[in-house]
């Protein structure tokens, strides 16, 4: 029991961390352009496993694209999900919220757009 509390407080700690990497990257950004938006591509796709891009396995699939991107940019090697359900996966990385705290607990409820999100930050 004690090494189940301990790993879930360290991927809390881990959550923290890279939404704090994420945080100061927008806010570096913003700053650099001054009165104009910052320039970042997020791009996330759903579903997708180690294996289905090559660049971290090319032992099925090849993805030239998607690997130029990763050499040129940034590739995730240990990340893990707040949720293995799509909607409140994707509303806990919007919110930098767990389910329990942004509402949204399954696919089926209406995420509330009105809390502070990602995008919609005022720095």
């Amino acid at each position: 029991m004690i090494t189940i509390v301990k790993r879930i407080s360290y991927n809390i700690y881990k959550m923290k961390e890279l939404l704090s990497v994420i945080t100061l990257c927008i806010s570096y950004a913003w700053g650099q352009a001054y009165h104009s938006p910052p320039n970042i591509l997020f791009i996330m796709a759903d579903d997708h496993a180690a294996k289905a891009v090559s660049s971290y396995n090319d032992n099925l699939i090849h993805t030239p694209n998607i690997d130029r991107i990763g050499k040129e940019g940034a590739r995730f090697t240990q990340a893990f999900a707040t949720n293995a359900i799509c909607a409140p996966s994707r509303a806990t990385i919007l919110t930098a919220k767990f389910s329990h705290l942004n509402g949204q607990k399954d696919n089926h409820a209406i995420f509330d757009g009105n809390q502070q999100t990602i995008t919609n930050i005022r720095l």
